[in-house]
């Protein structure tokens, strides 16, 4: 058939045929070759092979990522057969034929140009008017939600990257506000499809974070994210929405903090976070528990954001409250010195002491909150203490040394010196 008639109906179908019965057992040569039969213009079998190399060129980056290694040739080829895969087969769809499976090679396609940094092609692939995600998802039907989730998505994402470029045009709000709304509709009852979504949309600006070559990248693509995670937490009371929201801009601020030239964009996001995780906390009780939230982790994570966003007062009353319930939490006793380590500035004496020695005696006259010191001794007497806890030891040593050593360049603290 193919040999005969290759552009014919029936010849497509028999190299369609040849293509999925080679996926189904794992030979991706041969498959590829089989596409080949037909000039390259894949049906459904391409577009699945495509979102399969991609796949997998996503899964080893991943590896290379954590090990902290280069990516290789092969691991390139594999992105560079899924692009000719999927590029082709976007270039032939019928938008009057659309599947699943084609949609989603769309989808894979948009996402593979927005992760090299090719966003023409990227916005072209999702907003054509003809053939573009946008469009062919009006006329498809009976597709799953999570499909249809990830177009609006990928709309979201080059609005960000796209403002993100240096003379890119500022995010529209009220466009972010109308595409969360329509996911928001997507999603239904299930706030987990929305969350999901959310927190892939949040993963993928992120690594486009750390894989900016300059801190000026950084920063734009940051500063996108931080205005939409902004505007996602004003319009949603959902608590899904919410805490991915706020989870997302402290994490991302936790990793900016560490770049000198990166901690203002990184007490921006730390404000969001506080925003997010507020209006959380102000949920109604029944509210709270039907979402599975816990009131002290929320708590938790609002006093982290609230100390990076340097309200360290309102930090530590939220800490304080929280170990006045159970005060041998050590997370939790960290997070407590180091608010006001922060908070002292390195030139505060008595909230540099409180930090080094503990603070906020209760009834039976020992400190609430211990101080570095403290810490760093509970952990050295505890058996398991410096096998389970060792990196919080050292750190705990450290920065008791810190808030020592600036003790002594206070003007009224020169009676710190024998002690230091």
């Amino acid at each position: 058939l193919i040999a005969s008639s290759p552009d014919s109906d029936s010849g497509k179908q028999a190299a369609d045929i040849l293509v999925k019965v080679a996926i189904m057992n794992k030979r991706y040569d041969d498959a590829e070759r089989f596409v080949g039969l037909t000039g390259g213009k894949g049906g459904s079998g391409a577009s699945v092979l495509g979102q399969i190399l991609w796949r997998d060129f996503l899964l080893q980056s991943e590896e290379n990522r954590k090990q902290g290694t280069e990516v290789s040739p092969e691991t390139i080829a594999l992105r560079d057969r899924a692009e000719r895969l999927l590029a082709s087969t976007w270039g032939s769809i019928d938008p009057s034929k659309i599947d699943k499976s084609l949609l989603m090679g769309v989808n894979s396609l948009a996402n593979l140009y927005l992760s090299t940094d090719r966003l023409s092609e990227a916005q072209k692939v999702i907003s054509d008017p003809e053939r573009g995600a946008v469009k062919l998802l009006e006329n498809a039907s009976g597709l799953d939600e999570v499909t249809q989730l990830e177009v609006f998505k990928l709309q979201l994402q080059a609005m960000v990257q796209a403002s993100s470029q240096p003379n890119g045009a500022a995010l529209d709000a009220s466009q972010v506000e109308s595409l969360v709304s329509r996911m928001k509709s997507l999603a239904g009852n299930d706030a987990k499809l929305l969350t999901n979504s959310l927190r892939n949309l949040a993963f993928s600006i992120q690594t486009q974070i750390e894989s900016a070559t300059t801190p000026d990248e950084q920063s734009r693509i940051g500063k996108s994210l931080s205005i939409l995670v902004g505007q996602l937490v004003q319009v949603s009371d959902d608590i899904g929405v919410l805490d991915s929201a706020g989870s997302v801009a402290s994490s991302l601020a936790m990793t900016m903090k560490k770049s000198p030239g990166l901690a203002n964009l990184a007490k921006e996001l730390f404000v969001v976070a506080d925003l997010a995780f507020n209006k959380i906390a102000n949920q109604p009780a029944e509210a709270l528990k039907a979402s599975g939230k816990n009131k002290d982790d929320v708590r938790r994570r609002m006093a982290i954001a609230k100390s990076g966003a340097g309200k360290f007062e309102e930090a530590h009353q939220l800490l304080l409250e929280s170990l006045k319930v159970t005060n041998t939490n050590i997370t939790l006793q960290m997070l407590a010195a180091e608010n006001l380590q922060k908070w002292s500035a390195n030139k505060d004496v008595e909230l540099l002491k409180k930090a080094s020695d503990g603070a906020e005696p209760g009834a039976d006259g020992k400190n609430v909150i211990w101080g570095w010191g403290v810490i760093a001794a509970k952990i050295s007497r505890d058996p398991k203490g410096m096998t389970n806890l060792r990196d919080n030891f050292f750190d705990s040593k450290y920065n008791n040394i810190e808030c020592k050593r600036c003790l002594l360049y206070t003007s009224d603290a020169a009676d710190e010196e024998d002690s230091v």
